[in-house]
């Protein structure tokens, strides 16, 4: 009874709704005839038999097909095609076309189309499809795309090929399905030199047919080398001009530094045991690295230290700093006076190095970076920098001219991720010179951002890759020979090759020896703990405070215990201190921890980012794309 009832259900509904089930829009019949060319171009005709109901299909059809194509690693293949004609049930049809990485055809105008059947027919000029191997010739296309939003009830293509290649020396292969099927519901039939094969089911929606088929070589006219070197530049056009942008910046910098640095290279370089006259250790590594961090301040302190002036006691992880009676501040350099004066401005006589301090530590460090820039800033090194903004203004110009020329989104989209990454990795390390707890913070609120742009980089292949790569090293050559250019002038260029020899008297064992192999003569002094005292704050503003004490511990070794204990005082006190191995490392983290000013605290929130004779399979090959409604 509940049988017979839901029967008459179905039968009503159908006598009164005798169009339901035919409601759906479909594409009836899609069939496509290929003609080769002995030159190696096609010609095609695609028939599109459409089913509209005004729901997708109200205003026309779109159809897409690639143009683009991954060739060997970074390289690509750009396959030229042009529109012959397009038709609306026999009669020419307004349309527009864009080319990018597909070629999209719009069919049809704003105005409405009739509900009903439409058949559509499209012609096109393609080249460079066949594939063109050393035994063989091979057309793999793929007829209906693997990109439509509806059902195909059938497909059909029929391929002619020249009239040189006969049926019996074809091989072929056909697969349908969704890309990557290796099904086979076709039937087909050869001619004298044709091929015809259709679909035997109809074709879900992103199911296609495609085909492989080979022929013997000889018949298909191969390119000519000159052709082939054309074909390479016009596909990688956007790699070939980049990489000509990178090689014009390098020859640019490299003959603009030989122009514009006379001061660039080095002259003679002799041991120096005497610290430069007029600069302190703070100034030489300030004048150096052309920045102000930490182990300036640490700098000063030791050469104040070793001077008299102050005595360094390690207390557990920290120091303190012990002003001694010494009241001559004749033999201290101008930053140094300001530093000493700082400290101790509160007629303190210590002061240990910890976050209770940290108002007069950090003001102490302000003073010493103040004093360093006012005197030492200029005079030393020439920016150039107009030359550094011709190479930026230049490269970036030229990457928007290579953008236009190759008319691709990618080298945009790749600039522009480029310039984000560059502005990230610039504030990252930024954010990590300013200090851990900086760091941290600012990964908090980054770690989300990145995430959320980790879905635009799954699409990457390998030529995206590659452009933004070249991108990278355009920018990074920028960077690189703008810090090159900041040159040193004559002055500048002396006080580097005296440093250069106070290295030398640090670092080289046996200074004889060196001087011998050179060919010259040198004298050297004893090394004394007065020698030891004045070389150490440069050494350890050179960052060779291992290398000093290496040079100078035979002077220690030789010492006679007794008689330093005789005379102990605060000179030896320090110089105990600094054979400390990790005296240098520790006292920069004291005064990086006691001048440290916290983050501010922000409300935690959440956030989400949230056969042939080449295998194949459905959606592979040439051709393809698919389409849909307007």
């Amino acid at each position: 009874m509940k049988n017979s009832l839901g029967y008459s259900i179905i039968v009503l509904f159908l006598m009164f709704f005798p169009g339901a089930l035919l409601a759906e829009e479909r594409i009836l019949n899609f069939h496509s005839d290929i003609l080769v060319n002995s030159d190696g171009s096609l010609l095609i005709t695609e028939t599109i038999h459409v089913l509209a109901r005004g729901n997708n299909i109200r205003r026309g059809i779109y159809r897409r097909i690639p143009v683009v194509y991954d060739s060997k690693g970074v390289f690509i293949v750009r396959t030229p095609l042009s529109l012959k004609s397009v038709t609306r049930n026999g009669e020419p049809e307004p349309f527009r076309s864009y080319r990018s990485d597909n070629f999209r055809i719009e069919i049809g105008t704003d105005e409405l189309i009739p509900v009903g059947e439409h058949i559509y027919s499209i012609t096109y000029h393609t080249e460079r499809q066949i594939g063109l191997y050393s035994d063989y010739d091979e057309l793999y296309w793929n007829v209906t795309g693997n990109g439509w939003g509806f059902r195909i009830d059938r497909a059909s293509a029929h391929i002619t090929f020249p009239d040189t290649v006969s049926a019996d020396t074809l091989g072929y292969q056909f697969y349908t399905g969704a890309s990557g099927s290796t099904d086979q519901h076709v039937t087909y039939h050869q001619g004298t030199n044709s091929l015809y094969v259709e679909t035997t089911q109809p074709l879900l929606r992103n199911q296609g047919l495609t085909f492989a088929v080979s022929w013997p070589k000889g018949h298909i006219q191969e390119p000519t080398q000159w052709e082939k070197v054309y074909w390479f530049v016009y596909d990688n056009i956007s790699i070939v001009m980049l990489s000509v942008i990178l090689f014009t910046m390098l020859v640019y910098y490299f003959v603009l530094q030989s122009i514009v640095c006379p001061y660039a290279k080095p002259g003679i370089i002799s041991p120096q045991y005497k610290p430069p006259v007029g600069y302190s250790a703070s100034a030489i590594r300030y004048i150096i690295n052309k920045s102000i961090d930490n182990k300036i301040f640490v700098a000063a302190l030791s050469s104040i230290a070793v001077k008299g002036f102050l005595t360094i006691k390690p207390r557990g992880d920290t120091f303190i700093l012990q002003r001694t009676d010494k009241e001559d501040e004749g033999d201290l350099a101008g930053n140094e006076k300001v530093v000493l004066g700082t400290l101790f401005s509160s007629n303190k006589k210590s002061i240990e190095l910890d976050r209770r301090n940290r108002e007069s530590v950090l003001s102490a460090i302000n003073a010493n970076r103040k004093y360093l820039v006012s005197h030492y800033k200029d005079g030393f090194f020439v920016s150039n920098r107009k030359w550094f903004v011709i190479g930026w203004f230049f490269s970036i110009f030229m990457l928007f001219v290579s953008i236009y020329v190759s008319e691709s989104y990618v080298i945009f989209s790749s600039l522009v991720m480029c310039l984000i990454c560059y502005f990230l990795i610039g504030l990252f390390a930024h954010i990590f010179h300013k200090g851990s707890s900086y760091f941290f913070h600012f990964l908090k609120y980054i770690v989300p951002f990145l995430s959320a742009l980790d879905g635009g980089f799954n699409d990457l292949n390998f030529n995206v890759l590659f452009i933004i790569l070249l991108i990278l090293l355009i920018f990074s050559v920028n960077t690189f020979f703008g810090y090159r250019l900041k040159t040193p002038t004559k002055k500048g260029r002396e006080l580097l090759d005296y440093v250069e020899g106070m290295k030398l008297f640090l670092t080289v064992p046996d200074l004889h020896a060196w001087a011998f192999s050179q060919g010259r003569t040198i004298n050297l002094p004893h090394k004394t703990p007065e020698v030891f005292d004045s070389l150490f704050p440069y050494a350890l503003a050179l960052n060779l405070e291992k290398q000093c004490l290496s040079q100078f511990s035979s002077m220690f070794a030789d010492i006679n215990i007794n008689t330093r204990s005789k005379h102990f005082n605060h000179m030896w006190r320090n110089r105990r201190v600094f054979c400390s191995s990790n005296f240098s490392s520790k006292m920069t983290e004291n005064v990086r921890k006691s001048s440290y000013i916290p983050a501010p605290r922000s409300r935690s929130s959440r956030s989400s980012f949230s056969s042939s004779r080449s295998g194949g399979s459905s959606g592979g090959g040439r051709g393809g794309g698919g389409g849909g409604g307007r």
